[in-house]
């Protein structure tokens, strides 16, 4: 009959931490629901305290999830990598890199 009331005890104890979770899980969402709140206020009355950007990027990662978020922040920075190598090659196409290196060689070379 030991057994017995080592399953009930194993029982009991899974519950007991099921409940724990859940009430920590809870808290946590009332918790980023404040601060979201907290953050849409401050924005409207014009008072923002601290990086609220970082609060942001922080409670925008743990609503998505670590997965959906690595693959939201790899597509921004290959998107803004992209972007910089664009503006590099127009910038190379405008300003040609012989008068550059000319400009150089007359500095050094006189």
């Amino acid at each position: 009959m030991d057994w017995l009331v080592e399953i009930f005890d194993q029982i009991k104890e899974a519950f007991i931490l099921s409940v724990d979770s859940l009430n920590s899980f809870y808290n946590n969402i009332e918790s980023q629901t404040d601060t979201l709140i907290s953050m849409t206020d401050n924005i409207q009355n014009g008072t923002m305290e601290g990086l609220n950007i970082v609060q942001f990027i922080g409670t925008f990662r743990y609503i998505v999830g670590d997965p959906i978020w690595y693959v939201f922040y790899s597509l921004t920075m290959l998107g803004l990598g992209y972007t910089i190598y664009a503006i590099v090659v127009l910038i190379k196409n405008e300003i040609p890199v012989s008068s550059i290196v000319g400009n150089i060689k007359g500095l050094f070379l006189k």
